[in-house]
């Protein structure tokens, strides 16, 4: 899968110099990536002006104001997930960053849906989206960066959510999806958290929420921020990006990944 191609801004030689980028990336990290058994782990969602991430059972997210400066938000000592207020109604794409074993690890949530223009969708997500913030870089991939005028901004927790149904959910804020009004006694919990198997639908453009199965404990919400160009070339002008990552992900693994779906499935080991 092509990492980098010689596409307009650059010369020929940092073109090829880029497409080496592939064999130094897939070597060095090749433990976790954006795919899985060929097909990538990409869910296509629609939200109403509002991105969340909560436990189905618990429904109270804090509201965090996703247009404002995050670089020194103050982390609240609450646990119930976050909910960000984006201003609009858009599109977006959530990825699960998995191991070689289909563990998934994190789940990136991407509001821009653009990538600069020498990025390949799949084939460098993986340095634009994760190893520019944590990896110690090879000397190829910083010239790749910096050929593309991109750099790390900030890495920065927003938020702490506390799992105790079994599932984390991801789409629309409660207050907008009726099913979240739902409030379970103790039995209807039980049979709840009993569920191991969820399928998601990936090539639903309008799909509004979907859930993960994963242990029960606490996992930290971070918004990874970094400039690129806003155009399709290198060219245009350099604004902020950011993604929401919900990091350490524990017991959920990919059970079966196709073009049109992803189903995922909790163990207890």
């Amino acid at each position: 899968m092509p990492v980098f191609r010689p596409y307009y801004g650059r010369s020929e030689a940092e073109g090829y110099l880029c497409e080496l980028l592939i064999c130094v990336s897939e070597i060095r990290f090749c433990m976790s990536a954006f795919n899985f058994n060929k097909e990538v782990t990409l869910i296509s969602h629609y939200c109403n002006s509002h991105i969340a991430v909560y436990d189905p059972v618990e429904n109270n997210p804090d509201e965090i104001d996703w247009n404002k400066n995050l670089k020194n938000y103050k982390l609240k000592k609450s646990k119930n997930g976050a909910s960000f207020n984006t201003g609009g109604d858009q599109h977006m794409m959530s990825h699960l960053y998995v191991s070689k074993f289909g563990k998934v690890e994190k789940i990136f949530i991407d509001l821009t849906m653009h990538f600069p223009e020498a990025f390949d969708d799949y084939g460098a997500i993986k340095l634009l989206y994760n190893d520019q913030f944590l990896s110690r870089l090879s000397s190829l991939q910083k010239f790749a960066l910096e050929t593309n005028k991109t750099s790390v901004k900030f890495r920065r927790q927003v938020a702490n959510i506390e799992i105790v149904s079994g599932f984390i959910k991801i789409g629309q804020h409660p207050v907008y999806n009726s099913e979240n009004s739902t409030k379970y006694n103790d039995s209807e919990l039980l049979k709840f958290q009993k569920k191991d198997k969820i399928k998601i639908q990936t090539d639903n453009t309008n799909l509004d929420n979907f859930m993960l199965p994963l242990k029960n404990k606490k996992y930290p919400i971070y918004i990874y921020s970094y400039l690129a160009p806003d155009e399709d070339n290198i060219a245009g002008t350099i604004n902020e990006k950011k993604l929401i990552v919900i990091e350490n992900i524990d017991g959920c693994y990919i059970d079966k990944l196709t073009k049109k779906s992803i189903t995922l499935k909790r163990t207890k080991n």
